[in-house]
Order: C-alpha cells, then structure tokens, then sequence
C-alpha cells in the first residue's frame, strides 16, 4: 500500500490510473477508484470517510488501515477530487 501511496501522489501522477491497475475493489476499479459518498453512506467505511472529510479538493490521504470483523485488513487510499455541502 505504501507503494501505491508513492506512486499517487508523486508529480503528475494519474490517481485513476493507479487506481486500475492496483484495486482489489470489483465496484470501483474499473472506475478508476471514484466513488461519491456522503456522511450517510454505508459503503464507505467510517474511517475512511472521516478522513475524506477532511482533505482539501485535490488532497490526498496516507494510507488508511481498515480491519473487518474477521480481522482481515484492507487499506485504501483517498484522493477527494471535490466536495459539496449537503442540500
């Protein structure tokens, strides 16, 4: 993950691009990893949603580390492209 993290947020770097080649996640890769979501979402984990929040417009996260309830890890990424206030 700390590999991907590089490669992201390196000069120039195509996030969705990145996104493609390295996801596990069948939803959105092919997507290049976009995903809209709000605070009510429930397919977005709450940590990566907090941090989410708190990136600027074009911001990019660390890695986020997220452990199931069957104690598996996945890790993701965050690159917010835009955000909007709820109307």
């Amino acid at each position: 993950a700390k590999e991907v993290l590089e490669k992201a947020k390196a000069e120039g770097a195509d996030f969705g691009q990145i996104a493609k080649e390295n996801s596990t996640d069948t939803k959105t890769k092919d997507k290049g990893g976009e995903v809209k979501f709000d605070s009510a979402s429930t397919d977005v984990p709450d940590a990566v949603k907090k941090v989410a929040f708190s990136l600027e417009a074009n911001g990019i996260s660390d890695v986020i580390t997220v452990k199931s309830s069957t104690y598996s890890s996945s890790y993701y990424i965050v690159k917010l492209n835009s955000k909007s206030e709820k109307s």
